[in-house]
């Protein structure tokens, strides 16, 4: 399988409107300020990630994830031809892993973070931390127990640490990733499910997203609470935009529930790609997407504005908001906690907008505006 990836699966699309900066992972080494974006599109590794191209070396930022591969949550650069930095992107992805189990004793104090920046050390690259125990993972080729011996806070005895170790099959970590990827439930209207999800259910409206690295896939409860509040919306013929599109799921509720024009921005290059595909899994062909902050909608009015970010870039953007709104335009707004109402209603009433209701899950909110 790796040998025919390395020969038939790859693609590179160059994007030349990043600005370095607008992500700290790539704003160390930059010539002046601006910096081509390469994204690295892996078929069926569909959540290989991003890359970037800069004089000819290849960076990479992987986001967090729970499963073991040696390019998650790093930032690697490497001065190799494509091909053979592809090439290693794909022997990785396929080769095998010891996973060590380490387990200790209770009220051990920092000894987990410690232990892990040991392992780390040791060539260690990724772990997952429970009660009195760190599992850290390591490739096959690069783990002897031997390894062990050389872990010094794991020979204080008060903290009665043991290492024990199994090698784990070969696995397609991204089929993994997506049979855990559940389909999301919306208010019993809408389904928000990923592409390999066959459909289910009747649905007055289905969502196929692919997330890849942003965010915005139904399961946290801000973005549940916007497509909450767009079920409860009069969307038909009007004009929405996602700030902070994410993945552009709020973008495609409106749309589906007959928003004439809809437009999302992100700061993000790769949110922004991933909402420009999604826009298209939906049926959605002339929609907007910029690669932006808030000032993509300086000089511009809707009648719909949708902001699921948090509480301080809403607070800090609520004059752009309020001024591409028309009278009786509606602002609908998640990304912060109960606590933060008051704070959200100051920002919102002393730029000329008027609390109309709110909603919650799990202590977090979405609160609805208007403009008088």
């Amino acid at each position: 399988m790796s040998e025919w990836l390395k020969e038939h699966a790859w693609k590179v699309c160059i994007s030349q409107k990043g600005i370095a900066g607008s992500n700290p992972a790539l704003s160390a080494e930059r010539p002046g300020n601006v910096i081509s974006r390469t994204f690295l599109l892996l078929y069926p590794i569909q959540r290989a990630g991003n890359a970037c191209l800069e004089s000819n070396r290849f960076y990479r930022y992987i986001g967090k994830q729970k499963k073991p591969t040696p390019l998650h949550s790093r930032l690697i650069a490497v001065s190799l031809d494509f091909k053979t930095f592809f090439n290693q992107i794909v022997d990785h992805h396929f080769m095998r892993y010891y996973e060590v189990l380490c387990e200790y004793a209770a009220g051990s104090g920092d000894f987990a973070e410690m232990l892990i920046a040991e392992l780390a050390e040791l060539g260690f690259e990724s772990f997952t931390e429970g009660n009195g125990e760190v599992m850290a993972y390591i490739t096959e080729d690069s783990f002897s127990p031997s390894l062990l011996d050389e872990v010094f806070v794991a020979k204080d005895q008060r903290h009665g640490a043991s290492f024990s170790w199994k090698l784990i099959e070969e696995e397609n970590w991204n089929k993994e990733w997506e049979s855990n990827f559940q389909p999301v439930v919306v208010g019993n209207q809408c389904i928000v499910r990923a592409p390999f999800h066959d459909k289910e259910g009747s649905f007055d409206y289905d969502i196929i997203v692919e997330p890849k690295m942003s965010f915005g896939t139904g399961h946290h409860e801000t973005t549940q609470l916007m497509l909450e509040e767009l079920l409860a919306t009069d969307c038909e013929g009007k004009t929405v935009v996602d700030c902070g599109c994410g993945t552009g799921v709020l973008a495609i509720m409106a749309f589906k529930r007959g928003a004439s024009k809809t437009k999302g921005f992100d700061v993000e290059p790769w949110a922004c790609e991933n909402t420009e595909e999604n826009f298209e899994r939906n049926g959605i062909t002339d929609g907007i997407v910029e690669c932006k902050g808030v000032e993509s909608i300086s000089g511009e009015v809707y009648d719909i504005v949708l902001a699921n970010i948090n509480r301080n870039i809403l607070v800090g953007s609520m004059p752009q908001f309020a001024q591409s709104m028309h009278a009786g335009s509606t602002l609908l707004l998640s990304g912060f906690y109960r606590s933060d109402i008051d704070i959200i209603t100051q920002a919102a009433t002393s730029n000329g907008l008027s609390f109309i209701s709110s909603r919650e899950k799990n202590n977090w909110v979405a609160c609805r505006f208007t403009k008088l």
